[in-house]
């Protein structure tokens, strides 16, 4: 479990129904080991065991991990009892860290503090003293931080880093530094600058950042466990890309058609899923129902060759039977998505439907 604790700052906590953990032992996320220390948890707080460890970097690999798994722990725990699945845990671990947006010494900035611009959005500027450099523009999420810089989806290019500065030092450190915490939040969206440095502007340091409040994303569903307007619940569908080439081309939307009422919600963001093989990916919020899922292009792309405009290559009955000759067919599979659930494996990814009109 991930807190945020009373003075600002996070808390990894693990309970365990057999008993205590006395010695040291590792937390596997994916594969990568973080060193942790079991101690009791403060009074008051209802976890049986504290971690004492690197707390932001856990609570980031858990929230973008798939198994999490305790080595080294003597004495051994029985099989089964030494694993955490971690799908669908992501957001809440997301809104914990939002919630606990501090400072780098652990003391609160309240929110008003904040650092805001003209039109009141959570802001900041001023990231980088880089010259010579080609100033650029773009909206997205904050997917992960990772070592001096931060991964983010934008909504046209799709994944990539963007280098951060060391903020220098001066009196407004403290709100400046609560203030960068804050927007680069995972799963934070935002309008940023930044400036393209080195050879073909291919090295990208933040310049600026603006939070895209809720009021701002008209185009976007609620996320599972919300209402929309109508009180509607949602809930989400997700899984990885496929395309029959080594590549998963930019532009490719994805889509959700609701079956009773041919409603479609679209995304063309492109996530890295992690696990493994870390594929891309996609994520849709969506009103409880039933849907077909498909993969298709734009009018008018240059990566659908070989493809009619309007081609939709499904989540079908040719993906779950895995593409072998003996599938049935390439009829859609529905896919039903109750409220506050996510429904993962759906990958649209059914390249091979003769039926569909081919260049």
């Amino acid at each position: 479990m991930v807190r945020c604790e009373d003075n600002g700052t996070l808390g990894v906590y693990y309970e365990h129904t057999g008993g205590g953990i006395a010695a040291p032992f590792s937390v596997a996320i994916d594969g990568e080991r973080f060193a942790v220390a079991p101690e009791p948890s403060p009074s008051g707080v209802p976890f049986g065991i504290r971690l004492q460890g690197d707390a932001a970097a856990i609570a980031s690999a858990l929230r973008s991990g798939e198994v999490a798994k305790l080595v080294d722990v003597e004495p051994p725990l029985n099989p089964g009892f030494d694993t955490i699945p971690l799908r669908g845990s992501g957001r809440a671990i997301g809104s914990v860290v939002a919630a606990c947006s501090r400072s780098g010494d652990g003391n609160l900035v309240a929110d008003g503090d904040l650092l805001r611009d003209s039109a009141g959005r959570v802001a900041i500027a001023n990231l980088t003293d880089a010259s010579d450099c080609a100033a650029g523009k773009g909206s997205g999420m904050v997917d992960v931080l990772e070592g001096d810089g931060v991964w983010f989806v934008d909504d046209q290019y799709g994944r990539g880093y963007i280098n951060l500065d060391p903020l220098p030092p001066g009196p407004d450190l403290k709100v400046r530094a609560a203030t960068l915490k804050y927007l680069l939040t995972p799963g934070r969206r935002l309008d940023i600058d930044v400036m393209g440095c080195g050879a073909a502007g291919r090295v990208e340091k933040l310049m600026a950042a603006r939070e895209i409040p809720d009021t701002d994303r008209q185009a976007e569903s609620p996320g599972p466990g919300t209402e929309g307007e109508a009180g509607v619940a949602f809930g989400q569908i997700e899984g990885e890309l496929g395309y029959p080439s080594d590549f998963i081309p930019e532009d490719l939307k994805v889509c959700a058609e609701r079956i009773d009422t041919n409603e479609l919600v679209c995304t063309t963001q492109h996530l890295r899923m992690g696990g493994e093989r870390n594929a891309w990916g996609y994520r849709l919020s969506v009103p409880a129902g039933a849907y077909h899922v498909f993969a298709t292009f734009p009018p008018g792309s240059k990566n659908s060759t070989g493809f009619e405009d309007g081609y939709r290559a499904y989540y079908s009955e040719m993906v779950v039977c895995g593409f072998d000759v003996s599938c049935p067919s390439h009829a859609p599979v529905a896919v039903t998505v109750q409220a506050s659930e996510t429904v993962p494996g759906i990958s649209p990814s059914d390249w091979y439907d003769a039926a569909q009109a081919k260049r």
